[in-house]
């Protein structure tokens, strides 16, 4: 897990200009902040028509093969995002623990949980956004 990890990090990290700006003061620009850089998959966007968007959205294969063009390397990574389903086991949370979080992300959370302490136990977490610090294991700089 620790080479997948590092492979989508590396993505990540070159192409943030696609993911890391502000949508609200975006949306008050007619122009993606790709705009110059990436003119191609600008006009692919906004060609879209809302029934391809929908298509999509329902077909996830079909638009990484689509991406293809613009980001080659989106298939590998696309891949190594697809895990293998694991037996769940069972989780109990300390009361008071689900306070606050919502049903979707609680349930996100305890799958995680159960899936690392079924598959990796002993080995080093890294804390997934729960928001209360509730996978916590050794620091996250050794993953």
């Amino acid at each position: 897990m620790k080479q997948q990890f590092k492979i989508l990090d590396t993505f990540l990290s070159n192409h943030q200009d696609y993911w890391r700006f502000e949508p609200f003061h975006q949306s008050l620009s007619d122009l993606l902040p790709w705009h110059e850089t990436h003119p191609e998959l600008c006009q692919w966007l906004i060609n879209l028509s809302p029934k391809e968007i929908e298509y999509f959205k329902s077909e996830p294969v079909e638009l990484v093969s689509q991406f293809h063009g613009f980001l080659p390397e989106v298939g590998d990574v696309n891949d190594i995002c697809n895990l293998e389903a694991v037996d769940a086991h069972d989780l109990v949370l300390p009361k008071g623990l689900d306070n606050g979080i919502p049903g979707r992300k609680l349930n996100q959370i305890v799958a995680m949980g159960s899936a690392a302490i079924g598959q990796h136990q002993g080995s080093e977490w890294l804390e997934w956004c729960s928001g209360k610090g509730f996978f916590r294991s050794n620091p996250c700089s050794r993953i």
